[in-house]
C-alpha cells in the first residue's frame, strides 16, 4: 500500500494521506503492537480526505479511486463511521452510502450553504426523500425540529437506525411519501447499488425493478397546528411537484425555502419550470448554483442543465438577501 501511495504525484497531496495516517501514532501509529489490517488503512485513509477542503478532497478522492481503494471501499458493504459529532450508517456498496462516507456529507457543498445562510432554529426541516439521512442528520441541530420522510422500507430501516445512534438530534423519521393526495401508489426500487434512484415515477428506460405498493398523504395533511416550516427539502426522483401540490397550504402559510433536485427531461414532461412556478407562492424567485466548485446563486434561465442537484424556489426576503429579485428569475413566466 504504501508503495502504492509513492505512485500520487502530488507531494501535498501525498504528505496529506501520510499525515493523517500516522498523526498521533494512535491511528494506525508506530505502536507495532496495534495490528492494523488494510481495512482499517483504508478507511483511515478516506477518514483523513473528509476532513480536508473540498478541492482538495477531491483530488484525493481522485487519486484514491485510481489507486483501486473505491473498489475495494465498496467491498465492505455496512459500515458506521463518525464524521461531524454524529455516527453515522451506510451501506459502502450503495451510491448515497458511499459518497456520504468519502465526503463527510453528500452534496457537502449544498449542505455547508444551506447552513450558512438558510436556516432557522425556531422553525421545522422537512426532509422529504430522506434516504439514509444525509440532510436531517447534517441540519438538525440547526432547526428546532426535523421531519424525515423516507417510504422505501428498507431504507428507511437505516434511517431508523440513523436516528437511534444520534438521539440528541431532533429528528422525527416517517416511513411514509408525500403526494398531491392520500392514495396508494406504485413505488419502483432501484437496483442494488443506488437506492436513491428508487421512486413513484417510473422511467420506462429504466432496467426492471421491484414494486412495492406504498401509501402516500399530503404534507398539509401530515403536519402539526403550529408547526412553522423552515425549509423543504426534496428528492424524490420526478415526484417533486406533486408532493408541492400537496403542501400548497403550508407554502402560502409560512412562506418556506425549497430546495429540489431537478431532472431536466424527466420533469419537462411533467409541466416542467413553467408547472413549478404555479404550484409557488407569489414573489418566489427560483435560482441554481452556476458554479460547481462553490455556490455562487444565478437566476435560473435557458438553456438548462441535464440535471440540477439542487435548485433553490426562494421567497422575497431570501432573494433580497443574495442580491437577487423576483423580476430578475427568468423561468418563462
Amino acid at each position: 500500500m504504501w508503495l502504492a501511495l509513492d505512485t500520487v504525484a502530488d507531494q501535498n497531496v501525498r504528505a496529506n494521506i501520510y499525515y493523517g495516517l500516522f498523526r498521533g501514532g494512535r491511528m494506525v501509529g508506530f505502536d507495532h503492537s496495534i495490528q492494523v489490517t488494510a481495512t482499517d488503512m483504508i478507511n483511515c485513509l478516506y477518514g483523513v480526505s473528509r476532513k480536508l477542503a473540498l478541492r482538495k478532497r477531491n483530488r484525493v478522492l481522485t487519486y484514491l479511486k485510481k489507486l483501486g481503494m473505491e473498489r475495494r471501499l465498496q467491498a465492505q458493504g455496512e459500515v458506521v463511521y463518525e464524521y461531524d459529532g454524529r455516527r453515522i450508517g451506510v451501506d459502502l456498496a450503495d451510491h448515497v452510502g458511499l459518497e456520504m462516507f468519502k465526503n463527510g456529507w453528500y452534496e457537502s457543498l449544498y449542505v455547508d450553504f444551506i447552513r450558512r445562510h438558510l436556516t432557522d432554529p425556531a422553525g421545522v426541516f422537512l426532509d422529504v426523500g430522506a434516504n439514509v439521512g444525509n440532510y436531517s442528520l447534517a441540519l438538525a441541530p440547526f432547526f428546532r425540529q426535523t421531519l424525515a420522510f423516507e417510504p422505501n422500507p428498507a431504507v428507511y430501516d437505516r434511517l431508523l437506525a440513523n436516528c437511534s445512534h444520534n438521539p440528541s438530534l431532533s429528528i422525527r423519521p416517517l416511513p411514509v411519501g408525500l403526494s398531491a393526495r392520500r392514495e396508494t401508489l406504485e413505488f419502483h426500487i432501484a437496483g442494488e447499488h443506488n437506492s436513491g434512484e428508487s421512486s413513484f415515477e417510473h422511467d420506462p428506460g429504466a432496467p426492471a425493478s421491484q414494486r412495492l405498493n406504498l401509501s402516500v398523504v399530503q404534507g398539509d395533511e401530515y403536519l402539526s397546528a403550529g408547526e412553522r416550516v423552515a425549509l423543504i427539502k426534496i428528492d424524490v426522483e420526478g415526484h417533486e411537484l406533486e408532493v408541492l401540490a400537496g403542501l400548497a397550504n403550508t407554502l402560502r402559510r409560512d412562506r418556506p425555502t425549497i430546495c429540489l433536485e431537478w431532472h431536466t427531461e424527466l420533469m419537462q414532461s411533467r409541466g416542467g419550470f413553467e408547472k413549478l412556478e404555479t404550484l409557488l407562492p407569489d414573489d418566489y424567485g427560483i435560482v441554481y448554483s452556476r458554479r460547481r466548485d462553490r455556490i455562487d446563486l444565478a437566476p435560473l434561465s435557458p438553456p438548462y442543465r441535464k440535471k440540477y442537484n439542487l435548485i433553490f424556489c426562494l421567497p422575497q426576503q431570501r432573494l433580497e438577501q443574495f442580491g437577487l429579485g423576483t423580476g430578475t428569475i427568468s423561468t418563462g413566466r
